[in-house]
């Protein structure tokens, strides 16, 4: 019907409609680096079975930021119950992973809790970076280190590409404006423990 629309998200089709949205790869390989830098060289992160359109660029930005890092890519079906069973078997290794990134700030908390209840400490034991941000996760203890995107610098994006009178560059793809989030370390990072 040729009305003008844009995505406050991500666009899944690669010609689809212009969209604004968190850079989930670049955002997923500041974390990798990050978990590098502390020393860690076993890294986990939980992904969905059926991911979302930001999903699969966290998870390739996640392995280019990992490096020569191992990487154990957990997957999930977004319950409580699923992320648990990911995690469980890796945790049994002899060299588990020692630090973990995950997408959603509800995944974090069910991932968090499980760790503790397991008895494996977090940050001493276990890393975790969450790429997401949800008001509750303050209430956690320990609170997670987590990627917060300014609501103000979204809407002020999601606005400008709104009021543009062409939403296509001048390839004629449809423009995407990707936003990197602040990073708070928070509690749950540390470097990476020597393990037997």
């Amino acid at each position: 019907r040729s009305v003008r629309a844009v995505v406050a998200g991500s666009s899944l089709l690669p010609q689809g409609l212009p969209c604004v949205d968190t850079d989930f790869r670049a955002t997923a390989r500041h974390a990798a680096g990050r978990l590098r830098a502390l020393g860690h060289r076993r890294l986990a992160l939980l992904a969905p079975f059926k991911p979302l359109a930001g999903d699969e660029a966290s998870v390739a930005g996640f392995v280019e930021g990992a490096g020569d890092a191992e990487v154990a890519i957990l997957r999930h079906d977004r319950s409580s119950s699923g992320i648990i069973s990911a995690l469980r078997p890796v945790l049994k290794l002899r060299k588990p992973p020692t630090a973990l990134w995950v997408m959603r700030a509800t995944h974090a908390a069910t991932a968090l809790t499980f760790l503790l209840g397991s008895g494996i400490s977090v940050p001493s034991r276990m890393s975790l970076i969450c790429g997401d941000y949800e008001p509750f996760l303050d209430n956690l203890f320990p609170q997670p280190a987590c990627y917060r995107r300014s609501p103000e610098l979204f809407a002020r994006s999601l606005a400008q590409m709104i009021s543009r009178q062409n939403l296509c560059d001048k390839q004629g793809r449809s423009r995407e404006r990707l936003l990197m989030p602040d990073f708070n370390s928070c509690s749950t990072l540390a470097a990476a423990p020597v393990l037997k």
